[in-house]
């Protein structure tokens, strides 16, 4: 990792912003395609988003935001910080959607199924699917909300359904 306290020289200005664009690239490479932190760790996969000057990254977001970047498909819209820090907003926003609006529904009547696994999918969350969807549901509008504010609670209710 290149010395961000040695910047007194074109070179070594240079050197940092090397870094930071290889960062980037490795999170579009290669974080963004992990689903759990089985393959590469949670700690790696933090330090990556660090690496690249991306904050608001926690354990609690981690995956939904590697659910975002790998559902932005056009490359030109993450491939700044600018661009990855909106990605993290919008993980935030997508397991809040899933706590506060799709959650409580008890049927496909007023949103269809494949809206409703659109969102779990945007959180992050794996394996929810249209057999197991209203159950998912139910894990979740029953957890106590300490229990199901980050992709790994989710994850874990999505287990019990």
């Amino acid at each position: 990792m290149t010395d961000t306290t040695a910047k007194d020289a074109v070179a070594e200005i240079q050197a940092i912003v090397t870094a930071a664009n290889d960062a980037l690239t490795y999170l579009s490479s290669t974080v963004q395609n992990e689903t759990d932190t089985n393959t590469l760790s949670e700690t790696d996969q933090l330090a990556a988003y660090a690496a690249a000057g991306v904050t608001g990254v926690t354990a609690d977001n981690l995956l939904a935001v590697n659910a975002q970047l790998r559902l932005e498909t056009t490359t030109d819209n993450k491939d700044s910080v600018g661009e990855l820090q909106s990605l993290v907003t919008a993980a935030n926003s997508a397991l809040a959607y899933v706590v506060s609006d799709i959650a409580p529904l008890t049927t496909t009547d007023s949103m269809d199924a494949t809206t409703q696994l659109a969102a779990y999918e945007k959180a992050g969350v794996q394996s929810v699917t249209e057999a197991n969807l209203l159950a998912v549901n139910a894990q979740v509008r029953s957890a106590q909300a300490d229990a199901k504010d980050s992709v790994s609670d989710l994850q874990t209710l999505v287990t019990a359904a």
